[in-house]
């Protein structure tokens, strides 16, 4: 996603799913057994999405990371607590085919 598809996004952002209904609707996985400052940089771009699209449903998938990394499950616990977004873990992404199609959302192209 960029500029041309979110006015006042300064850089080009990855998201994994794009969508419309009445408001735009984004999913993006994050894989948090990366190393931290790969894992920060999604998170603080997906926190900036939050910030452009405030009227977007937003969705957040990932899993518990391994307990050989600390800070990522620190991240971790935080992310499933934010009440900015909904996070799902990984093992429930099939919440996100029932929300689209209770919501009747269709894909953004981009």
């Amino acid at each position: 996603m960029d500029a041309s598809h979110i006015p006042n996004l300064p850089a080009p952002i990855k998201v994994d799913l794009a969508g419309k209904n009445d408001a735009e609707v984004y999913v993006m996985g994050i894989d948090l057994e990366r190393r931290i400052d790969y894992v920060s940089k999604d998170v603080y771009a997906f926190y900036y999405l939050n910030r452009v699209t405030p009227r977007a449903k937003r969705f957040l998938v990932s899993a518990e990371p391994s307990a050989s990394f600390p800070m990522q499950f620190q991240t971790w616990q935080d992310l499933r607590r934010s009440s900015e977004f909904e996070y799902l873990d990984i093992s429930e992404v099939e919440k996100l085919e029932i929300y689209a199609q209770e919501h009747g959302v269709k894909p953004i192209p981009v």
